[in-house]
C-alpha cells in the first residue's frame, strides 16, 4: 500500500478546505464591512466635516442707513425704507409665515429684506452664495425666503400691482428718452408705480422664475 499517496492526498484536501474556509470567512467580512458602510452613509448628514464657512450678517446696516438717511438702504433693496415698512406690514399675517415646526422661520423682516435684495440685483450680484453671505446665512435660506415673501407678495397683486395710466406711460416715455436717447421713446413695455395702490414697489418675479428660485 502505498502510504506516500495517501499521505499526499490528505494533505492537498486539507490545504483546498483551508482555502475555503478562507475565502467565506474574507466573503462575510466584506459583506459585513459593505453593510457597515452603507448604515453610516445612510444616517450621517454630512460625511467629510469642514470648519462652518464664516458668515457675518449686513442686515443690520440697513437699520444704520435708515436712522441716518443714507442712499445705502435703497440701493441694496432697491425700495426707500417707507415702503420696505409698509410692505411688511402688509405680509406680516400671511399664512406662509406661520408654521409648527421645530425650528421657527427667520424674521419676516429680513425674510423681505433678502427677498427684496434677490429681486432688485442681477448678474453676478444676485448669485446666491453672494446674498448669503450678504445676509450671514445659508444659499438654502435665501432660495426659501425668497419663495416666501414672492407668494406673500403675489397673494397682494391686486393692492399693490397697476396698469399704469396713459399720463403715466407718456412720463415713463419721456424719461426713457431723456435718460437714453429718442429713438428709445416708446420702449415701455410695464411699469408699476404708485398710483391708486397704498404702496408702490418693483418686483422682478419673472426675473426670479427666470433663475429658478421660484
Amino acid at each position: 500500500m502505498d502510504t506516500s499517496s495517501d499521505s499526499e492526498y490528505s494533505t492537498t484536501s486539507s490545504n483546498s478546505q483551508t482555502l475555503s474556509e478562507i475565502a467565506v470567512d474574507c466573503f462575510y467580512s466584506w459583506q459585513q464591512q459593505l453593510q457597515e458602510l452603507v448604515h453610516e452613509i445612510s444616517t450621517t448628514c454630512v460625511l467629510n466635516e469642514h470648519a462652518p464657512l464664516q458668515k457675518t450678517s449686513q442686515i443690520p446696516l440697513l437699520d444704520v442707513w435708515c436712522d441716518t438717511g443714507d442712499m445705502w438702504f435703497q440701493k441694496k433693496l432697491c425700495v426707500n425704507p417707507e415702503t420696505f415698512d409698509g410692505l411688511l406690514d402688509l405680509i406680516g399675517n400671511h399664512v406662509i409665515f406661520k408654521n409648527n415646526a421645530n425650528t421657527p422661520q427667520l424674521l419676516i423682516n429680513i425674510q423681505l429684506a433678502i427677498f427684496l435684495f434677490c429681486a432688485g440685483h442681477s448678474g453676478n450680484a444676485a448669485f446666491p452664495e453672494g446674498i448669503a453671505q450678504w445676509a450671514g446665512v445659508s444659499v438654502g435660506a435665501v432660495n426659501k425666503c425668497t419663495k416666501c415673501v414672492a407668494i406673500a407678495v403675489l397673494a397682494l397683486h391686486d393692492r399693490v400691482i397697476h396698469l399704469p395710466t396713459s399720463d403715466e406711460k407718456e412720463a415713463s416715455m419721456d424719461y426713457v428718452e431723456e435718460t437714453t436717447c429718442q429713438e428709445w421713446h416708446y420702449l415701455i413695455i410695464l411699469e408699476t408705480s404708485t398710483g391708486t395702490s397704498e404702496f408702490g414697489v418693483e418686483f422682478m418675479i419673472a426675473s426670479l422664475q427666470a433663475r429658478g428660485w421660484m
